[in-house]
């Protein structure tokens, strides 16, 4: 009886530190998306106005930028500018938030610019526009 007892504590230590180990080595993940208010590439921080939920609010708040970090959409860190939106995979280390993935959402220009140019009817403003008594009351 001792002797299965023993067999059934090994095997159960067996699963359970493992377990215990791998969960000391995995990072967990943030995300967040939010707008660039800054790029300082010199000291690899990123600077962004994001929306906190708890606040109901926009908060500025800082990243660090990993030295390994993988950039979508962007070919270094000085391509960010301000203004742009960006999505942010990050880890957390001593209160520090380290942006370990960014990819980035340009806004293209030649689509505000093709925005800007359709013409808008405002019939306030259009000289030919006149009002009409023509009212179809046939039912």
């Amino acid at each position: 009886m001792n002797r299965l007892f023993f067999v059934f504590l090994a095997v159960a230590m067996a699963f359970a530190v493992p377990s215990g180990v791998f969960a000391e080595d995995e990072e967990e993940m943030g995300y967040s998306y939010a707008d660039v208010i800054s790029v300082d590439v010199t000291r690899n921080e990123l600077v962004v106005s994001e929306y906190n939920w708890e606040t109901d609010t926009d908060t500025s708040v800082t990243y660090s930028v990993s030295k390994d970090v993988k950039l979508e959409n962007a070919s270094s860190l000085s391509e960010i500018k301000k203004g742009d939106e960006v999505s942010i995979d990050y880890t957390t280390d001593k209160n520090k938030k380290v942006a370990k993935y960014i990819m980035v959402y340009k806004q293209d220009s030649s689509a505000v610019e093709y925005i800007s140019n359709i013409p808008v009817n405002d019939p306030m403003n259009d000289p030919t526009n006149e009002p009409s008594n023509d009212f179809n009351l046939d039912y």
